[in-house]
């Protein structure tokens, strides 16, 4: 039908059902958040211009989306429309995969691991393709020109509102919230993008704690690996009942189990990025906060571990199997990090090949009887889990023999390819090592950066990184240490004994400066108990959110014994 022939009545319809069913299929949480900003300001004394503004601010922004589709401009018209569609769409993509709406906490997230967006985009692409066609649908009914439409002067209700939602929610830092997501994307993304400088930007302290000069160390070698995704209930050694692991099983006289423990975050960038850096969880206040008070990290210790090795006198290698697809600052690097660090060795073959291929250079590091402090990135368990072993590796298939396929999302094939990731990248990593590896000499300590939610909801794609509410599963991570020296060896088994699922990623690193030769209580009373001297009777905890800045993040209690997955054999 030719436009011409449409009437006037007809477009006005259209675009009246269109915008109907955009406010219909609008997130709930636009009048949640309306009326959770409403309280906020009720609680301010002398409340009543500041809630005048917000209330003009979203007036405005409901204006806007009913004024938008009728401006008689074609660029104007479109381009608006764009803009306010992108921002819902993403927003309902995001509440699809992750059961949350796009809020700071999100963003943050999303943009600390923008290195993964290729990934990502590809494995969740059968749920963003029907959001962004949907979107399309309503985009093309609201962008048809109007016969008449309103003038250009009118466009000037949906700039006022682009204006005043971003300026409102700067000025509140974030607390009002309650906006339509077409605007209020658009705000917390340039919140984000404009934002002050963050912890990265700060500058690293040189290190002042003292070595103790009553010894050395007594290692010529000291391995820290960071496995990913690896929950530490699905290791034969810490759950009878699942046979992922059955060559670390059969060496575990050889290593200093401490069970299930709980990472710093349940995040990869917030937990490699506190972990590197010995962040303490007193160091990141829970935010947001109106109050600009400096926290822990720009007053407390900011010195990274391959400062301390380097100090101490430890040539320092890291190796990345990440770059290839993540970039050079995945995890929260820095360059100023990366400046203490002697050599990156970077893996770039088969994703599946890469753990064994960290454990043969693990491996050779050890032969060559310098002193080094070796950091080993893991792929370990990371989605899509099938990408992480070969196509003839079956430890587990389905009843008639095929392959679990993680991309259909059910409950057998993600426990099926998961299990096999854990038992390919896992047991396949210690028998590379264990095999060949002389470690009289050595330190090595083995965990993983979060585990990963239990299965029931295979509905919801994302596994980790949740912000509320979280599951404990997603901080259950494996936690071993392997010493050739006998006197350590003994103490890390008495406290393993004491701590069984009781130890944290916040005594790893004081344990590796202890390691080094710093003097022990100067490390204790700076960064907390060793794996050494786990303190059973604190509060573990662990953070979710922003650590890198200053927005949102909150910390939750990690204290529960762990729960073996039973259904998982």
């Amino acid at each position: 039908m030719a436009m011409g022939a449409i009437s006037e009545r007809t477009i006005v319809g259209a675009k009246t059902l269109a915008l109907g069913l955009l406010l219909v299929l609008a997130p709930l949480a636009w009048a949640a958040d309306i009326r959770r900003s409403a309280a906020i300001l009720a609680d301010i004394p002398h409340s009543v211009r500041p809630a005048a503004m917000y209330g003009v601010a979203v007036v405005l922004s409901f204006a806007a989306l009913v004024i938008a589709p009728f401006l008689r401009n074609h660029f104007v018209r479109c381009a608006f429309l764009l803009l306010f569609l992108a921002a819902f769409a993403v927003d309902r993509i995001v509440l699809a995969t992750s059961g949350h709406h796009l809020d700071v906490t999100v963003l943050k997230l999303l943009w600390h691991n923008r290195s993964l967006a290729g990934p990502v985009l590809s494995e969740y692409a059968s749920v963003i393709a029907p959001y962004c066609l949907a979107t399309a649908a309503l985009g093309c009914v609201l962008a048809w020109p109007p016969r008449q439409g309103l003038g250009l002067r009118y466009a000037a209700v949906p700039v006022a509102a682009l204006v005043a939602v971003p300026i409102q929610y700067v000025s509140w830092k974030g607390a009002l919230d309650g906006y339509p997501s077409p605007f209020l994307v658009a705000a917390r993304a340039s919140w984000v993008l404009i934002k002050p400088s963050t912890h990265n930007d700060l500058p690293l302290e040189p290190v002042t704690l003292p070595r103790d000069r009553n010894r050395a160390s007594m290692f010529d070698t000291i391995v820290f690996v960071m496995d990913e995704s690896v929950r530490g209930d699905y290791l034969t050694v810490n759950n009878g009942s699942i046979d992922t692991t059955p060559f670390l099983a059969s060496s575990a006289n050889r290593i200093v189990n401490f069970g299930i423990a709980s990472s710093g975050g349940n995040c990869s960038v917030a937990s490699r990025w506190m972990f590197r850096r010995g962040v303490r969880p007193w160091q990141l206040p829970n935010q947001p906060s109106l109050s600009d008070q400096a926290d822990g990290i720009e007053t407390g210790p900011r010195t990274t571990i391959w400062q301390f090795a380097k100090t101490a006198g430890f040539r320092t290698v890291y190796i990345d199997p990440f770059r290839p697809e993540s970039g050079e600052l995945h995890s929260g690097l820095s360059p100023r990090e990366l400046g203490f660090v002697d050599e990156r060795i970077v893996l770039d073959g088969p994703r599946h090949q890469r753990d064994l291929e960290a454990a043969r250079l693990l491996v050779s590091t050890l032969s060559r009887k310098d002193r080094t402090f070796l950091y080993i990135d893991k792929i370990g368990a990371h989605f899509p889990y099938d990408a992480n072993y070969p196509d003839d590796f079956n430890r587990y298939a389905q009843p008639d023999g095929s392959r679990f396929i993680y991309a259909r999302h059910t409950r057998n094939d993600l426990m099926g390819s998961y299990k096999n990731a854990v038992s390919w990248n896992v047991d396949g990593f210690f028998r590379e090592v264990f095999r060949d590896a002389d470690l009289g000499r050595a330190l090595m300590v083995y965990t993983s950066d979060h585990g990963e939610t239990a299965w029931a909801d295979s509905a919801t794609l994302w596994r980790h990184c949740e912000a509320e509410p979280v599951s404990p599963a997603e901080v259950w991570v494996p936690l071993i240490a392997v010493t050739g020296d006998k006197a350590f060896d003994a103490a890390l088994r008495a406290s393993a004994t004491r701590s069984f699922d009781h130890a944290t990623h916040f005594e790893i690193f004081p344990t590796l400066l202890v390691a080094m030769g710093y003097e022990a209580d100067a490390v204790t009373a700076r960064y907390g108990p060793t794996l050494l001297d786990v303190a059973t009777s604190r509060r573990r905890q662990f953070v979710t959110g922003d650590v890198i800045g200053r927005d949102a993040r909150r910390w939750f209690d990690a204290s529960a014994s762990p729960v073996r997955d039973a259904s998982a054999r």
